[in-house]
């Protein structure tokens, strides 16, 4: 976790009192776990970034974690567009973290969307 916050757009309060921690105390937020809504299998991890289109976003730690897990993990990367439906640009950069990292990918909203069911559908409940 950096020392600075960068969006300053969510509440601050626990995440101001992690940074006040020994530099040692490290952590990341995880933006979403989709899960199996009849079993609560954990189907994926999801991390989410707004306008990394040209920055390079980490993923070590969510792959790590996505290995122990021996779930996928993608990282997600996004504009805003107030006139599009739901307030997302028509297109969102995708790559895949684990199981094998791939390429980033430009893809349209709906194909993620497609992506994320596809997870939820090829799931088989034990």
């Amino acid at each position: 976790m950096s020392r600075e916050e960068r969006t300053g757009k969510r509440d601050l309060t626990f995440s101001q009192w992690h940074r006040s921690l020994p530099d040692f105390c490290t952590a990341i937020d995880l933006d979403f776990l989709e899960y199996c809504q009849q079993c609560r299998e954990p189907l994926a991890l999801i991390e989410i970034a707004q306008g990394h289109f040209s920055i390079p976003k980490p993923t070590t730690v969510l792959r790590m974690l996505a290995v122990k897990a021996n779930i996928r993990a993608y990282l997600v990367m996004y504009e805003l567009n107030k006139q599009a439906p739901h307030g997302l640009s028509t297109t969102m950069r995708l790559q895949r973290i684990f199981p094998d990292k791939s390429d980033i990918r430009t893809m349209d909203v709906e194909a993620v969307g497609k992506l994320i069911a596809r997870l939820h559908t090829a799931h088989r409940c034990q």
